[in-house]
């Protein structure tokens, strides 16, 4: 009796239960789409917000978050981008960008501060003061020294005779062109800088260059240069094989390098007898004058780093593609050959004062110059302040990279890649 009860109970409210099921599922389904479609409506807010330009920013192709745009390299691209965007892509404007004050900065970019643990110094990647200062007093010492001028003639062709006896070593066998070139180089710049020589065989020397060619040829370390926190998203062995430990490789072999050519020089300084531009900077940071506060070893060793980064590897790269050419045109090489003979006498190299009477050596070297691939990109700048570039907004802070097309009837064809 009892049990018949339940059952008709439960027969009553089953109808009421089913109703109330109902009205919650369709509810549950109202509010899952009407979260679908706040979510929606906030991915397409953000996309339109990420991939739209800001009013007055240059135009220019599609722009993935994170991503960036597709890269435009080679003279077609550039030209190409030139008929859709106008004169955002012509090469006056780079000239025009590079000449303003308002794109002298440089941005912060982690793997350019490795060796000063992050902080600003030098004279490449510095900003303001800093960089004024740095940059005044490499310009009057390496001038008061001898750049520019005949009195590092000697230097160079000492390195030069050096160079002909390395290369001779390997006569008949064919072989890369050997690391004695940057060291040669590296030696020239080396007379102004610490009034030495290296060996072209010195591993002192030989392990920074080898690390820096590894780091440059990495994708990791150019990921990383441009977006910091892919860092914190890579494992752990990742970022020791193919980054952290490469740097602290290339850190400790300069810095051992570099600290060792101080201490001596601080030893050894003569304020009143000073030999080159350690010298002269360690008795600039002595002094305690109003720019004595920009002057420190730390930024003593960077602006040594960048005269080592920046100076050896144009100039070798530069006499790298000098013998491509020759190689590749043997009767461009005969006919300099030809005209070398017959204006410097022999067991006697070719110096400042033949140049006048060498116009067919002069002319290939302006030929491979214009003609060459010697770097794909300049060196980073950034916007002082809110500035325009022909009638175009660039931001404070923004990071303007140049790049540099390559074709085969016109050679350095570059845009603003603000």
């Amino acid at each position: 009796m009892r049990g018949g009860r339940l059952l008709q109970s439960f027969a009553h409210s089953a109808p009421t239960l089913a109703r109330v099921t109902t009205v919650h599922l369709l509810a549950l389904q109202i509010a899952t789409m009407i979260v679908e479609i706040l979510l929606f409506a906030v991915a397409v807010f953000l996309l339109h917000y990420w991939m739209s330009r800001p009013r007055g920013m240059p135009p220019g192709p599609l722009v993935i978050p994170y991503l960036g745009s597709r890269l435009v390299f080679t003279v077609s691209q550039v030209q190409a981008m030139h008929k859709i965007y106008g004169d955002i892509f012509n090469n006056k404007l780079i000239k025009e960008a590079l000449a303003k004050v308002d794109f002298a900065d440089r941005p912060r970019l982690e793997v350019a501060h490795f060796l000063t643990d992050g902080q600003e110094a030098g004279v490449i990647m510095s900003n303001g003061q800093r960089w004024q200062n740095a940059r005044r007093f490499l310009l009057r010492n390496l001038r008061d020294l001898g750049m520019g001028k005949t009195y590092l003639e000697e230097s160079i062709l000492e390195e030069a005779r050096a160079l002909v006896k390395d290369f001779s070593s390997h006569a008949g066998t064919p072989c890369h062109v050997p690391e004695s070139l940057n060291v040669a180089v590296l030696n020239i710049i080396w007379q102004l800088v610490a009034n030495k020589r290296y060996d072209f065989h010195d591993k002192k020397v030989l392990e920074p260059i080898a690390i820096l060619r590894s780091i440059d040829s990495s994708s990791l370390a150019t990921l990383i240069e441009f977006f910091p926190s892919v860092k914190k998203l890579l494992p752990g062995f990742l970022k020791e094989k193919f980054f952290a430990g490469q740097m602290k490789k290339l850190k400790d072999s300069i810095v051992d390098l570099l600290k060792d050519t101080i201490d001596s020089h601080r030893a050894t300084l003569n304020p009143a007898n000073p030999r080159d531009v350690i010298d002269e900077y360690l008795i600039a940071m002595d002094e305690k004058n109003e720019i004595a506060e920009y002057f420190s070893e730390l930024d003593l060793m960077r602006i040594i780093f960048d005269l080592f980064a920046a100076g050896f590897d144009t100039t070798a790269n530069t006499l790298r593609w000098v013998f491509l050419y020759m190689a590749r045109f043997p009767e461009v090489q005969r006919a300099i050959q030809q005209q070398i003979d017959e204006v410097v006498p022999r067991d006697t190299l070719p110096s400042y004062q033949h140049k006048s009477r060498l116009p067919l050596l002069e002319a290939m070297i302006q030929e491979v110059l214009r003609a060459s691939s010697m770097i794909h990109n300049g060196v980073q700048r950034a916007a002082q302040t809110d500035t325009y570039l022909a009638g175009y907004l660039i931001p404070k802070a923004s990071p303007c990279f140049t790049l540099f097309a390559r074709g085969s009837s016109l050679n350095g064809i570059p845009r603003s890649g603000c």
